[in-house]
């Protein structure tokens, strides 16, 4: 289980964990990163 404060602090920085087979978890910045523009966004 992550931490929520480091959660986000991952987040802020640019970074996302994910789990791995082996149910350790680890961080990634893809490249290029997706960034969606929220004020355009609409969900049925």
């Amino acid at each position: 289980m992550i931490d929520p404060e480091l959660l986000l602090q991952g987040y802020r920085l640019g970074v996302f964990p994910m789990a791995m087979e082996d149910d350790s978890i680890e961080w990634f910045s893809p490249d290029p990163r997706a960034i969606l523009p929220l004020e355009d966004f609409h969900a049925p």
